[in-house]
């Protein structure tokens, strides 16, 4: 009698067990394994993507969702994993520098203004994007990983919180000889983390959480009026300034061409009625652009051309771009870089895109 207790309390884990097991296989059989932007802590670039991973996106807001979002060994987002590509020729690489809005993680790659303009050239084209990057990542990113590429194109994206993202890293950089950063460490340990992601059920476990925990917090404070939220619109910094200058340069010395631009101010395009007393920062960074020869692309002068498409150009909680501003600014990159992108295609393709 005491021996069937015994082993009737076994049935318990075993049975749990394997509900687990057959949880994570029913999941894995329907490639459901979601994620909301994965980020690992990096010990040169603080931090990156995790390497030949894929998820199924998801978001606090609910604007976007619902399709896979991939990237290659090395951390670099890319479209869905099919057949290999065929080898560029020699000398025909473009590489893009950003933030979260060059990765693009809201809508999918090929919605996205890196992927609408990869439709239009035979040259390999390489996403470097990552959130929360600034030009203190994209310095060390090119004499890291871009140069070693030999782009012949290298376009470069900034935005409004890249001024105070550039003051916080350099007070935790490691610098050189004369002060200039050369890494930005963060040596937390990933290896739980990097186990835990091998599990679809975990994902789904996850997700779960951060959504109870989105809504109480969302719950526990008022919601603001739309179009209330304030607009970041610093100055350019001199390190910032110095960063972006040295990067153009560099560039331009390994034989590559480079053009850089800033993403427009989503209230001014939202309220057209609003006249700021000050110019907003795509306008800063096309004026410093233009006393130092830098080569700039007026992204936002090309939004406000075309008015009624610009006023949902911007996912309105999460302030990213909709797939409405990855089609405008893939449109007036490709005017300004007719060179590279028209083997396959033209940018009147993109004009008949709604």
């Amino acid at each position: 009698m005491k021996l069937f207790a015994r082993r009737r309390w076994l049935v318990i884990p075993v049975c749990g067990a394997s509900l687990l097991a057959l949880s994570e296989l029913v999941l894995r059989v329907l490639n459901f394994g979601p994620g909301h932007a994965p980020l690992d802590p990096d010990r040169l670039l603080h931090h990156v993507h995790p390497k030949s991973y894929s998820y199924f996106a998801y978001s606090r807001t609910g604007e976007y969702g619902g399709f896979r979002v991939h990237y290659d060994a090395g951390g670099w987002r890319v479209a869905a994993p099919t057949k290999p590509a065929a080898k560029a020729p020699p000398g025909c690489r473009i590489a893009f520098m950003g933030d979260s809005f060059t990765e693009a993680g809201q809508v999918p790659f090929e919605d996205s203004f890196v992927g609408l303009l990869a439709t239009l050239t035979g040259c390999e084209v390489t996403n470097y994007g990552v959130a929360s990057y600034s030009p203190i990542f994209y310095d060390i990113q090119w004499k890291t990983f871009v140069r070693q590429s030999k782009p012949a194109l290298v376009v470069l994206q900034l935005s409004s919180d890249d001024v105070l993202t550039d003051a916080g890293m350099l007070a935790r950089a490691v610098r050189d000889a004369s002060g200039w950063p050369v890494a930005l460490p963060d040596s937390a340990d990933t290896t739980v983390r990097k186990f835990l992601r091998r599990s679809y059920l975990v994902r789904v476990a996850r997700m779960l959480q951060q959504k109870l925990l989105w809504g109480l917090e969302d719950a526990s404070r008022p919601s603001e009026p739309a179009g209330t939220a304030p607009e970041q619109n610093p100055d350019v910094s001199q390190l910032s300034a110095d960063i972006v200058l040295s990067l153009s340069r560099n560039v331009h010395e390994s034989g590559a061409k480079f053009v850089f631009f800033a993403i427009p101010a989503q209230q001014r395009l939202a309220n057209p009625a609003l006249k700021p007393s000050t110019p907003e920062l795509a306008d800063k960074w096309k004026a410093w652009a233009q006393t130092q020869g830098v080569p700039y692309v007026d992204v936002a002068q090309a939004f406000r051309g075309e008015p009624e498409k610009a006023r949902s150009a911007f996912l309105w909680r999460d302030g990213h771009y909709s797939g409405i501003g990855h089609l405008l600014t893939a449109r007036a990159l490709c005017q300004q870089l007719k060179d590279f992108f028209g083997e396959r295609g033209s940018c009147a393709d993109l004009r008949q895109r709604s």
